[in-house]
C-alpha cells in the first residue's frame, strides 16, 4: 500500500492507510446501519458528504504547514456544504444553498489569510455570498432585480473595512 514511515519522519502514522481506513469505516458503518434496518438505506446514503468532511479533517490534522491546513479546511467546508442540500438541512436545496460556500470561504479567508495576503478578498467574497443568500432566499422580499443596491452597500462596506484594517496594520507595524 504505502511505504512505512522512515525513522527521521516526525509523523509515524501511515496517512494513506488512515484515509482509506476512515473511508471504509464510514461507508461500512452506513451500509451496516442500512442492512440491519436501523437507518433507511436512502437516509444512510444521503450522508455520503460526511466522507468529504472526514477527509478534510484528516488533511487538517495531518498538515505540516498552515497553507495545507487551510486547504483541508476548504475540503471540510465543501463536505459540509454538500451535506446541507443533500439532506435539506435548514430548508436549503441546491437552488438556495450555493451561496453558503461563498460565505464560508469568505469567513475562512478573513480569519485565516495566507502569509502576506490581506483580508480584502475574503471580505468581498463574504459580502457577495451574503447578498446571494439574501436574494436566493427572498429575505425581506428581495429578489435579483430589487436587491442590487444591497450588493453595492455590502461590497463598499467590505472595501472600507479592508482599507481600515490595512491602515491599522500599518500603524501597528510602525510602533513595534
Amino acid at each position: 500500500m504505502s511505504q512505512p514511515p522512515s525513522p527521521s519522519d516526525p509523523s509515524p502514522i501511515d496517512r494513506r492507510a488512515l484515509v482509506v481506513g476512515v473511508i471504509l469505516l464510514v461507508v461500512g458503518a452506513a451500509a451496516a446501519l442500512a442492512q440491519f434496518d436501523l437507518v433507511p438505506l436512502a437516509r444512510a446514503m444521503s450522508l455520503w458528504p460526511l466522507v468529504v468532511v472526514v477527509l478534510g479533517l484528516l488533511l487538517v490534522a495531518g498538515a505540516r504547514d498552515s497553507e495545507r491546513r487551510r486547504g483541508g479546511a476548504v475540503v471540510v467546508i465543501t463536505g459540509l456544504w454538500l451535506l446541507i442540500p443533500v439532506n435539506g438541512i435548514g430548508g436549503f436545496g441546491w437552488e438556495t444553498a450555493w451561496p453558503l460556500p461563498l460565505i464560508a470561504m469568505g469567513l475562512l479567508f478573513v480569519a485565516w489569510p495566507k502569509p502576506g495576503e490581506d483580508r480584502g478578498g475574503g471580505l468581498v467574497l463574504l459580502a457577495v455570498g451574503t447578498w446571494c443568500l439574501v436574494t436566493t432566499r427572498h429575505m425581506w422580499h428581495l429578489d435579483w432585480g430589487t436587491s442590487w443596491p444591497l450588493l453595492l452597500v455590502l461590497i463598499g462596506a467590505a472595501l472600507v473595512l479592508q482599507a481600515i484594517l490595512q491602515a491599522m496594520s500599518a500603524l501597528l507595524g510602525r510602533r513595534s
